[in-house]
């Protein structure tokens, strides 16, 4: 991007200002230097057939929230149900939050109901069952509950799908709310640089 010899490389500049293949580009750089230093992550040779199964995959239906949206996760998932929210309000500038399941719980939780939807990402591990458990108990007061699981890489790569299947419900939503998904701007925004 401009400091050579400085710069990790990922991917061509992305033109959407979504950055979704600069952000999974990053996350898979990231791995990369994990394994380097010495981080058991998995076999990364098999997040590109990850990702294109969750691309290429029958298509996440969420529906359109009447008044929320939230994501959650735990482990490294709590990071991609953040992805999930950012996307959603960039692409199609629809108020989402995502959080780790102790945040959920602990909170906004509370607050849902029959109008709202929650997007749980189960990426395995150690946080999966109690992720579940508030799901469960969330789903009990009428919230709308979507479950997207991919457990086949192991947790800690278990981003790598999940990433793109949030960045799938982003683009539904925009598309849906006939926003443009890669001008994450909206009216009146123009003057202020990004």
């Amino acid at each position: 991007m401009g400091a050579p010899a400085v710069d990790i490389e990922t991917v061509e500049q992305e033109t959407s200002g979504t950055f979704t293949a600069s952000h999974l580009g990053a996350l898979a750089r990231l791995a990369q230097l994990a394994v380097t230093l010495g981080a058991d992550l998995g076999a990364l040779d098999r997040i590109p057939a990850a990702v294109t199964a969750a691309l290429d995959g029958r298509a996440p239906t969420v529906a359109l929230p009447e008044r929320g949206l939230e994501f959650v996760g735990a482990g490294p998932n709590q990071w991609t149900a953040a992805e999930g929210a950012l996307k959603v309000r960039e692409a199609a500038h629809l108020f989402t939050a995502g959080l780790s399941a102790e945040q959920l719980l602990h909170g906004p939780g509370f607050a849902m109901g029959l109008r709202d939807g929650l997007v749980c990402l189960d990426g395995g591990g150690p946080g999966a069952a109690r992720v579940t458990e508030l799901v469960d108990a969330i789903g009990a007061s009428g919230t709308r509950v979507y479950r997207f699981s991919a457990t086949e890489l192991g947790e800690p790569l278990s981003v790598f799908p999940l990433t793109a299947t949030v960045q799938r419900i982003a683009l539904r939503f925009a598309v849906q709310l006939d926003t443009d998904p890669d001008d994450v701007r909206p009216e009146g925004w123009e003057a202020i640089q990004i």
